[in-house]
């Protein structure tokens, strides 16, 4: 058995790649010849609950909604890192933060381990390459230099622009701007929007959304029970950012309405692109992948912020529209577990690209069309973010059951939620004897995960995800 087939077989005994998969990455390089367009479109601390087409009964989000019922809205949709920088690693290497290690005080993308990211991957396969908005991650070159076109910036950036406009109206220019210049070849753009991300109660809207949801009254909390975390302490950023934002009700109503104008800025502003395709004539080619880097939350826990395993945390919009699928063949809506790992393989499977042997994500495309495909039955996600205070933490998750564990600190109690019964994650029964099976089942789940991306079964060895990625990035073909 050759080295890929035993690294396919191994990650179909962990559960993280199907047979479909496999079969989808085997099959990428005989799709026909006509390659279509790529537009990636990534929010920033969206959560899975901030969306019209999600149940939420307030937030205006017409474009998102339109897309969701042209393509699969993905229901169960997470990501391997609720923290924006190491979230955005994966969505362009296919691999989750333990693998990549590019986080806040982590690792930085190097030459070798970004020539096996999506961006790269199209741009040496001829696409014309195009990255606009908030770049987000650390790296040892310029990643201007990376991009046929490029209209990113570093860190948090500014709404508002230098000459005076909303960077996200600026966003829209811009990528009418590159879709013009790329008629002579199929393009790969990828577009990551700053909000609906705020930092001391600035989120200032696009004009046209100042005086939305100001008659709207308490927005209620998702989880109405407060529960004090063990390890958050009163005096940690966690507990300023909640007493700033989300201690009582009209704090956090308003907290959450400026972020509503800010998504609703965004919807608007997808609109215009996607108008700027029809008008182009190619819409019918351009297949569009559209998600939350992460979540967000809004007191839920007695928690701000992320780096939490919650759903609040950890769940996302995300939808998939690949125009060359008819209409009647289409699964609309979809509770796969799916995860930003699958970003990065969707979008080079869709255009029939090879996928990168270093990648771990899966092709999303055989769930676009059936409900009867082999996918993974469990997904994992991580916090490896320590600047802030908390505590580093891993999860496993079925679509019944959560288990989360603290590998940093034995003291505090592992969790497990029955997410059927209990989806607000109130009531944690790990300690319940009933269900000391499910925990064994579970904690041996997230085990395998931590030993296949080089740590250890109490969490991760620091170097050793790094030096295997270099390792096997650096490996020539033979």
């Amino acid at each position: 058995m050759g080295k890929s087939m035993k690294r396919l077989m191994t990650l179909l005994s962990v559960g993280l790649l199907s047979f479909s998969a496999m079969s989808s990455i085997a099959l990428a390089a005989s799709k026909d010849p006509e390659q279509p367009n790529i537009l990636f479109l990534l929010t920033d601390d969206q959560r899975w609950d901030d969306m019209a087409a999600m149940g939420n009964p307030i937030i205006q989000t017409p474009t998102m909604d339109r897309l969701a019922e042209l393509g699969t809205l993905f229901t169960q949709a997470t990501v391997s890192s609720p923290i924006c920088m190491a979230s955005r690693a994966t969505c362009f290497s296919g691999q989750p933060e333990r693998f990549h290690r590019v986080n806040f005080g982590g690792s930085k993308f190097t030459n070798t381990t970004w020539s096996q990211t999506y961006p790269q991957v199209f741009r040496d396969s001829g696409y014309f390459t195009g990255f606009i908005g908030k770049y987000g991650v650390f790296a040892q070159f310029d990643a201007a230099e990376k991009f046929d076109v490029w209209n990113g910036f570093h860190q948090q950036g500014s709404f508002t622009t230098k000459d005076g406009r909303h960077l996200t109206e600026v966003i829209a220019e811009q990528a009418i701007d590159f879709m013009e210049q790329s008629e002579a070849q199929p393009f790969c753009l990828s577009i990551s929007f700053k909000a609906p991300h705020f930092e001391k109660n600035s989120l200032p809207p696009i004009e046209a959304c100042k005086d939305l949801y100001k008659d709207i009254g308490a927005i209620p909390l998702r989880g109405s029970e407060f529960i004090k975390k063990e390890y958050v302490g009163n005096d940690s950023f966690v507990r300023d950012r909640y007493n700033m934002f989300f201690s009582d009700a009209e704090k956090r109503s308003e907290t959450i309405k400026m972020r509503y104008r800010a998504i609703t800025g965004v919807d608007m502003t997808i609109d215009k692109i996607m108008q700027k395709l029809d008008d182009l004539e190619i819409a019918d080619n351009t297949v569009i992948v559209f998600m939350g880097d992460n979540g967000y939350s809004f007191g839920e826990h007695g928690l701000a912020e992320k780096y939490w395993m919650h759903e609040e945390s950890v769940r996302v919009p995300m939808i998939v529209y690949d125009p060359r699928i008819p209409a009647e063949q289409r699964i609309q809506q979809s509770d796969a577990l799916v995860s930003n790992i699958d970003v990065a393989p969707t979008l080079l499977a869709a255009a029939g690209l090879e996928v990168p042997e270093i990648m771990t994500g899966m092709d999303i495309a055989p769930l676009l069309t059936s409900e009867d495909v082999a996918w993974r039955e469990t997904v994992f996600s991580e916090n490896l973010f320590t600047l802030r205070g908390g505590p580093l933490c891993d999860s496993a998750r079925t679509p019944k059951w959560k288990y989360v564990e603290y590998f940093d600190n034995p003291e505090i109690t592992p969790e497990l939620y029955d997410l059927e019964k209990d989806p607000l994650e109130m009531n944690n029964i790990f300690s319940n004897p009933e269900y000391q099976s499910v925990v064994e089942k579970m904690r041996d789940a997230l085990i395998a995960h931590r030993k296949y991306y080089s740590a250890d079964e109490s969490g991760w060895k620091k170097g050793n995800a790094v030096s295997a990625q270099k390792k096997k990035a650096g490996k020539k073909k033979k």
